[in-house]
């Protein structure tokens, strides 16, 4: 087997099957994987058919049987994209009605709706959408916080969540050999999860603390690079003056000024006088 035929198979390999449901996507993972090496159009063609189901070669059937084989691969991509693809209207649909957090991280929730929400809604409509999905108690503790970033803010979400995971992970074990609905349980599922969001709170509070004492240092350090700044400035002036000023003046004149007994020429103390 040539080193050809191995990579034929190893690029193969890589290719999954088309994605009905993200069809960019999948056009966009192919094209990655294949483009390196550097294939002909109808050669791309070739893999791009040997991916697709059999309701999906029925929709190139007329591309795939002609006998003009110019741009075949390109055609066939745009005729799938015209089919499955969702419209705008409906991937906003999507975003604003079908997504819910469910099991999900919250970081893949938003990776989620990102991709409906591209180049359609701003940012931050998108993060109003996003919190919308999250629990009372994580939006509340999300609201004191300074962090405009996104992907920040996902992050330290999903750490309380996991934190709610375990807790309730916790309540569950607790709460063997009761019903879910008794008052001890009920007792405990609200203990739990007030410890849960206070600490989520206590945490929140430190990292912005920190992140103003940050800020307040960076802040010292520019006023005493630029105070520094300033003083040589007026060092350096005043010293300009003083040699301007003492300058072709003798050392006797220089050191007793009016009081020197003895003169060395050159000399101009007498003429600065006048002046």
């Amino acid at each position: 087997m040539t080193s050809e035929e191995v990579e034929t198979i190893s690029v193969k390999a890589r290719i999954p099957l088309f994605w009905h449901d993200q069809p960019s996507l999948w056009f966009g993972q192919f094209e990655t994987v294949v483009n390196p090496q550097k294939p002909s159009e109808e050669a791309k063609f070739s893999l791009m058919v040997a991916h697709l189901e059999k309701m999906d070669v029925e929709q190139i059937i007329d591309i795939n049987m002609s006998k003009d084989r110019t741009g075949r691969y390109e055609e066939a991509k745009k005729r799938l994209l015209s089919v499955y693809e969702e419209s705008g209207a409906r991937q906003l649909h999507k975003l604003l009605n079908d997504m819910e957090l469910g099991d999900q991280k919250p970081s893949q929730l938003l990776n989620r709706m990102r991709e409906p929400a591209r180049e359609k809604v701003p940012d931050a409509t998108l993060q109003m959408l996003w919190l919308q999905r999250l629990s009372i108690s994580t939006r509340a503790v999300l609201a004191v916080s300074e962090q405009k970033s996104l992907d920040v803010l996902a992050a330290m979400t999903d750490k309380m969540h996991k934190q709610a995971t375990e807790t309730q992970t916790v309540c569950s074990g607790t709460c063997k050999g009761h019903s879910k609905s008794s008052p001890l349980c009920a007792r405990e599922q609200k203990m739990h999860g007030e410890l849960d969001l206070r600490d989520a709170v206590m945490q929140l509070t430190k990292e912005i603390a920190e992140l103003k004492v940050q800020r307040t240092m960076r802040a010292t350090h520019r006023y005493r690079r630029s105070a520094h700044s300033r003083s040589r400035s007026r060092s350096t002036g005043r010293n300009n003056n003083y040699n301007r000023t003492t300058r072709d003046v003798c050392y006797f004149h220089k050191r007793f000024g009016e009081n020197a007994r003895n003169c060395r020429s050159p000399c101009n103390y007498g003429k600065r006088r006048e002046n």
